[in-house]
C-alpha cells in the first residue's frame, strides 16, 4: 500500500513507551516503519531543504534507526543486554541565521547539551556538522567540555524530506571504537516541529 505522511506519523505513534524512539523495536516493526519514510521522501516538498528557514525552531525526536545515546538510550548496558531501556526526551533548537543547533538529551535532572555550527553545502541537502560543546549535569556533578569541530567533532546531515512539522535526515559521523579504530556510522532520524 501506499504509505503517506499520516500513516508514517500513525505507525511512529503506535510504537510503545518501552521501545520510544525505535529504540530496542524488532526488525518487523522497524522494516514497516522504514517503507513508510522510503514512500514519504518522493514527496518532500520543499526545495533546497537544508537551507530553508523551515528549519529553524524547535524540534523533537520522534524515531530514529540508531540505539545509541543520540536517539535518549541513556540506560547502562546490562540493562539494555536484557531488553531494558532508558529513555530520554529528544530535542534540538536550529537556528538558521546563526548557523548553529543545540541537541538537548534530558531525564529528570540528568541533561546532556551538544552544542554545533554547521556550513550548509551547495547541494541544498547537507549540512557539515562541527560540533563545539558537550554538556552533561547530573545531581551532584556536571562537566563542559569544549570540542574541535574536526575529526570525530564533526559529522553531516542530509536532509531527505522537510516541511513545516516534519523533517528526515541521515545523520553520519566518525567515532573511535575500544581499540582506538576510526568507525563510520550513520542513522536516519524523524523530528516534529514542537508547537
Amino acid at each position: 500500500p501506499l504509505y503517506t505522511k499520516n500513516k508514517l506519523l500513525g505507525l511512529i505513534g503506535d510504537i510503545p513507551e518501552t521501545n520510544r524512539h525505535g529504540i530496542g523495536l524488532g526488525a518487523e516493526r522497524r522494516d514497516e516503519i522504514q517503507k513508510a519514510i522510503n514512500s514519504v521522501i518522493p514527496h518532500n516538498p520543499t526545495e533546497n531543504p537544508a537551507q530553508s528557514e523551515l528549519m529553524h525552531g524547535s524540534w523533537r525526536l520522534l524515531y530514529s534507526t540508531s540505539e545509541a545515546m543520540n536517539a535518549g538510550n541513556i540506560g547502562p548496558e546490562w540493562m539494555q543486554s536484557v531488553g531494558s531501556y532508558v529513555i530520554a526526551d529528544v530535542t534540538q533548537e536550529i537556528n538558521m541565521y546563526a548557523r548553529h543547533y543545540e541537541n538537548s538529551i534530558a531525564k529528570g535532572p540528568m541533561q546532556i547539551k551538544l552544542n554545533a555550527d554547521f556550513i550548509p553545502m551547495a547541494d541544498g541537502m547537507t549540512w557539515t556538522c562541527k560540533f563545539k560543546r558537550l554538556r552533561t549535569a547530573v545531581p551532584g556533578k556536571s562537566e563542559d567540555t569544549e570540542l574541535s569541530g574536526e575529526g570525530t567533532d564533526q559529522g553531516t546531515w542530509e536532509t531527505h524530506y522537510l516541511d513545516k512539522d516534519l523533517r528526515i535526515f541521515t545523520a553520519r559521523s566518525v567515532s573511535k571504537d575500544k581499540e582506538g579504530n576510526t568507525v563510520g556510522k550513520q542513522d536516519l532520524f524523524v523530528f516534529g516541529k514542537n508547537r
